[in-house]
């Protein structure tokens, strides 16, 4: 099972975090928003959310990092993902 985590959970992160938690041998272990983590982690009941894309990035239970953020804040987090060793998905 590949276990992801997403950045950003506006509608398109959202979206793809809902898609992705039906989806076999997929898991969503983790999500960060700034404002939109906490209601999506409730919604799909199998998720932790983080106060912190860089906790995510780094997190043991994240196999691949998805960044759903505004294109122009995808640098820091693909970064910091690519460091830790995590598959990203753009």
């Amino acid at each position: 099972m590949t276990k992801y985590g997403v950045v950003g959970t506006g509608y398109f992160g959202a979206e793809l975090a809902r898609f992705m938690s039906k989806v076999e041998g997929a898991k969503i272990t983790a999500i960060y928003d700034p404002v939109n983590a906490a209601p999506i982690a409730k919604e799909l009941k199998l998720c932790r959310h983080c106060n912190d894309w860089r906790a995510l990035c780094s997190h043991p239970d994240v196999d691949c990092v998805i960044i759903a953020s505004p294109n122009y804040l995808h640098k820091a987090p693909v970064i910091a993902a690519a460091k830790a060793g995590k598959h990203v998905f753009l």
